[in-house]
């Protein structure tokens, strides 16, 4: 006796392409990415949208408005204690806030 796999679904989802990263203009992706963001940061500017909380996040020294803006962010200091010592605490959080956005986005998908 051979087992046998099922048959395919009639229905194959296609799955969201993130190999650019998220599409902060996209109303999903932005949401999905400042929802995520609540599970890592204790605070941040409320007004502020996806894309300026991320641009803060990832800044370099010679973006002053967005290093500005880096010091209005709050960590969870929980997150903190992960980082390691030669890591960027801000490159750190956005990775995996970006993971989490992704994360949510696909399960939304799956599931609508």
């Amino acid at each position: 006796m051979t087992a046998t796999l099922p048959p395919p679904p009639a229905v194959i989802k296609i799955k969201e392409d993130f190999s650019r990263g998220l599409d902060l203009g996209n109303p999903l992706h932005a949401k999905a990415y400042l929802k995520a963001a609540s599970h890592f940061l204790s605070s941040w500017p409320q007004h502020w949208d996806a894309e300026r909380l991320c641009l803060a996040l990832i800044a370099d020294e010679e973006d002053v408005g967005a290093m500005g803006d880096r010091g209005q962010i709050n960590f969870w200091s929980s997150i903190i204690k992960d980082v390691h010592p030669m890591d960027d605490p801000h490159n750190f959080v956005e990775t995996l806030i970006d993971n989490l956005a992704e994360d949510f986005i696909i399960f939304l998908i799956d599931n609508a």
